[in-house]
């Protein structure tokens, strides 16, 4: 059990509130007053139809309302003709209403060899789950699982025998209740004897900054030569290097467009290009149509022709489409959420062949949470409850859910935060831009307990999702909490990055009473002030961005310099197309009010293949 004090209740339609801060298993509610007392609860900010709490018990001054069984509540609601002195919440840690799958963690405090686990279910259906242990709080073992569809006696529990196992941690995993879609945990006990084994400490989570690791050295031109070449290594064959020269040079016209040029010198193909994704794209080009070679994201056709195809006349081409880009955040997470090093390689090929030089990527954005929420005071165990897990990284980093399928284990954040790197590394070698997140005020629903001056506007749940608080935009803690963003990201990632996406209030967020310009403000400047080249990347998605989020953007000074909006779905229904007078969303003119943009495809959502298409198109 743990109790939260609260002196200070807000006043709102003649009731008085106590902010939890986010949803907690509570169990009673003691206040200090000599005056009759309604207590309520509600489990999230927008709900409207109250829930009576439980039942009142009179002890001297005062007066305690207590419920059968904890109730999953985010604020409390007291109705009471006399003055309140003090409030107490009591929550417990388990028990009562949890989406699943989620998990419980117990520390026993010392070394045990366990005989058994009871495990004691509040529920009328049938319950799956899983039993893990451990020494040090970090690495656990699989005991005991329960899959079968027995109905658990209440009163008893059910009994996992566990043979002697050593643990001083264990976890229940729970999966899945027939009757609902929260788990029931009411109690869970256990049976054994202390081991006298010397306590293992939790190791410590200490991944490297940047600027101290092997991918902070500098980049140079062979670096550059050896990534293209890399390329024909592992999708032609190594004894096709030769057929190539490349050369790194300004557009020989004058022009500031990208381009390549390809040439015969001396029974070679040369290749000319400002950077290694412009060599690349020729390369590309000359694949295609002097060889007959097709290089995809889901399979090859290499068959290269037995002798060089020397071109007879030079083919020189340029883009004026400065910012060719890829992926949202949805796609990263239904196609690439357990990517490693061998699948990214074979798409940063593809997208350096086809000319993608701005790049949306969330690996290892994990660990920039971890250091962010640890410089508010977050323990370890609490910033892993927060972080979700990586199959839904997507909608976590967009504000729509919050530690959903989690925790990951501590190694995932020195293995994404290492493969981030070099991923970026090779972007950066190649010349493309990764595009990292932007802040906007995305904080955990428990802020409060952390920092009782944050203004935080609470959001509520995103389909049965409990989503996390957002700052208000316009207060002093948000400029604070961005500023210790950046820093973090930026001792992840390096100093190389001015592409931030962000999207404030996302699909249904609550914005309350901030206005749509003030928050543009805000948070542009906010990337401003860590980033002077700062360009903020938005999502033009359902009705964002709103003509008047737009036209704070135009309030920033060169505002729309540092503005690029991503018309996402442009193939199908182009938000570009929008602006008009007096319109909600997308401008008060075409063009996202003359705001840059990209037209974009959204790709069958993911990449997902099938035999259809817009052929009106």
């Amino acid at each position: 059990m743990k109790k939260l004090e609260f002196f200070e209740l807000k006043n709102e339609n003649g009731k008085k509130i106590i902010d939890l801060g986010q949803n907690r298993n509570v169990t009673s509610v003691t206040l200090t007053t000599k005056g009759d007392v309604k207590v309520y609860y509600a489990q999230n900010s927008i709900i409207t139809d109250l829930i009576e709490f439980g039942t009142n018990k009179i002890c001297e001054n005062k007066v305690i309302c207590s419920a059968d069984k904890p109730r999953l509540a985010s604020h409390i609601f007291i109705e009471c003709d006399g003055k309140i002195e003090k409030a107490e919440v009591l929550e417990t840690e388990i028990g009562g209403n949890y989406l699943y799958p989620c998990y419980f963690d117990f520390d026993l405090k010392e070394n045990y060899y366990l005989d058994d686990i009871t495990v004691f279910l509040d529920t009328d259906g049938f319950c799956h789950y899983s039993i893990f242990t451990s020494l040090n709080g970090r690495d656990f073992s699989l005991v005991c699982r329960k899959t079968d569809n027995a109905v658990a006696d209440k009163e008893k529990g059910i009994i996992h025998k566990v043979n002697g196992t050593e643990a001083r941690y264990i976890r229940l995993y729970f999966e899945y209740n027939s009757v609902a879609g929260e788990a029931c945990l009411s109690d869970l006990k256990y049976s054994g004897k202390k081991s006298g084994t010397p306590l293992i400490p939790t190791p410590e989570v200490n991944v490297s900054n940047f600027a101290d690791s092997e991918f902070a050295a500098e980049i140079t031109e062979e670096d550059t030569y050896n990534e293209v070449y890399g390329i024909i290594k592992r999708r032609l064959g190594e004894e096709y290097l030769h057929w190539f020269v490349f050369e790194l040079a300004p557009n020989p016209t004058g022009k500031i467009y990208d381009y390549f040029k390809i040439t015969a010198q001396n029974g070679k193909v040369k290749i000319l290009a400002r950077d290694g994704v412009g060599l690349s794209v020729g390369l590309n080009y000359y694949l295609k149509n002097y060889c007959g070679v097709a290089i995809s994201q889901v399979g090859d056709q290499a068959e290269m022709p037995q002798n060089i195809v020397l071109p007879q006349i030079d083919v020189y081409k340029e883009t004026k489409a400065k910012e060719r880009y890829s992926y949202n955040y949805c796609t990263l997470s239904y196609t690439m959420a357990f990517w490693g090093e061998d699948e990214w390689r074979r798409e940063l090929d593809w997208l350096a062949l086809n000319g993608v030089n701005l790049v949306l990527d969330i690996t290892g954005l994990e660990e920039v949470w971890r250091r962010f929420l640890k410089s508010l005071g977050y323990t370890h165990g609490e910033i892993k409850k927060f972080i979700a897990g990586p199959g839904y990284y997507a909608w976590a980093y967009m504000a729509n859910l919050t530690g959903f399928l989690g925790p990951v284990h501590d190694s995932w954040f020195y293995d994404r935060t290492a493969l981030a790197r070099k991923n970026h590394r090779i972007m950066r070698t190649l010349g493309m831009r990764p595009v990292l997140q932007g802040y906007s005020g995305m904080v955990p629903c428990d802020i409060l307990l952390h920092d009782s001056e944050a203004e935080i506007v609470p959001q509520g749940t995103w389909g049965a999702f409990q989503r996390p608080h957002m700052l208000r935009t316009t207060s002093p803690c948000f400029k604070k909490y961005a500023a210790l963003f950046y820093k973090a990201q930026k001792e992840v990632y390096g100093p190389y990055y001015h592409y931030y996406a962000t999207d404030p209030f996302h699909e249904g967020g609550i914005v309350a009473d901030l206005k749509p310009r003030e928050i543009a403000v805000c948070v542009l400047n906010s990337m401003l002030e860590f980033d002077k080249d700062a360009v903020w990347v938005i999502q033009s998605w359902q009705q964002n961005p709103t003509s008047e989020l737009l036209a704070g953007i135009g309030e920033v000074e060169n505002g729309r310099d540092h503005a690029l909006i991503l018309d996402l779905w442009a193939d199908k229904n182009p938000n570009y197309k929008n602006g008009s007078e007096g319109r909600h969303a997308h401008g008060y003119s075409p063009e996202f009010d003359s705001t840059p943009w990209v037209f974009c495809m959204l790709s069958n959502f993911g990449g997902r293949l099938g035999a259809y298409g817009e052929l009106s198109k």
